[in-house]
């Protein structure tokens, strides 16, 4: 056989040889134009995932945060001279039941500087945290030489069960001064609309369904009232910041309250 032959049958050998398992593997992952897309199509739906999470991200906080502001009540919105107001809201005429069976109206806070709060007697959440803050306050202010000045006013959200009878258990329980520290009570819709609404500006409370008891969803603020009966503030007393807001205010508005003749 001539060289020429023998070239052309081994050549002929290597192109009838099976492929190596590396060389089908190199073929067979060789990319194509249908690959192509489908890696495009994939990019772009992941994309619209994460518009579509960044959207219900955005969605939600911005749904947390209107409620964060609804639940701070109107009173919230009034202007602030530091964290006092400057122009007092005015408060419209009320009348309500005090524990001893007296009446208790707007009039009270004339000449007086007052603290106003909302809970109930029932209440297993952050009312008796509010109750307890009032109780340190009531001895903060019986320790000031013009404690004749100022009075504490707790008043029920929850009028058919808090009677005058529940609420002096309810205040004696909590060491409350009956010259000093008054809890009220009244028909629940003139309470509601009335008092709540209307005279201190707050939301109307709303009672829901928890897993062991009966609640309430009313407003945890300390109202600041002067001896005109204008509001001056609203301070969340259960925080640090909301309370300290709230004593410095006490001192800044007793040295501008009239001294009486």
């Amino acid at each position: 056989m001539s060289n020429r032959e023998s070239e052309m049958t081994e050549s002929n050998k290597r192109n009838d040889a099976p492929l190596e398992s590396g060389e089908l593997g190199a073929s067979a992952a060789a990319p194509r134009g249908g690959g192509q897309r489908g890696d495009s199509a994939t990019r772009v739906l992941q994309r619209l995932l994460w518009v579509f999470l960044a959207a219900v991200i955005l969605a939600t906080t911005l749904a947390v945060w209107a409620l964060v502001m609804m639940s701070r009540g109107a009173g919230d919105q009034l202007e602030r001279d530091g964290p006092l107001f400057s122009d007092p809201a005015p408060m419209v005429r009320f009348e309500l039941t005090e524990r001893s069976g007296g009446t208790f109206s707007d009039r009270e806070f004339d000449d007086r500087i007052s603290v106003v709060t909302f809970v109930f007697t029932r209440c297993t959440g952050f009312c008796p945290a509010m109750t307890q803050r009032k109780s340190e306050l009531q001895a903060i202010l019986a320790a000031r030489p013009d404690a004749d000045r100022f009075q504490l006013v707790t008043i029920t959200v929850d009028p058919e069960h808090d009677t005058p009878e529940v609420l002096q258990e309810y205040a004696d329980r909590h060491g409350a001064d009956a010259r000093r520290w008054l809890f009220l009570t009244g028909d629940p819709r003139y309470l509601y609309e009335t008092v709540m609404a209307r005279a201190f500006r707050l939301p109307v409370p709303s009672a829901f369904a928890a897993e062991e008891e009966h609640q309430i969803a009313h407003s945890d603020r300390f109202v600041l009232v002067d001896w005109n009966g204008g509001i001056r503030g609203y301070y969340e007393g259960l925080q640090d910041e909301g309370w300290r807001w709230l004593l410095e205010d006490i001192d800044r508005l007793a040295a501008r309250m009239p001294v009486s003749p």
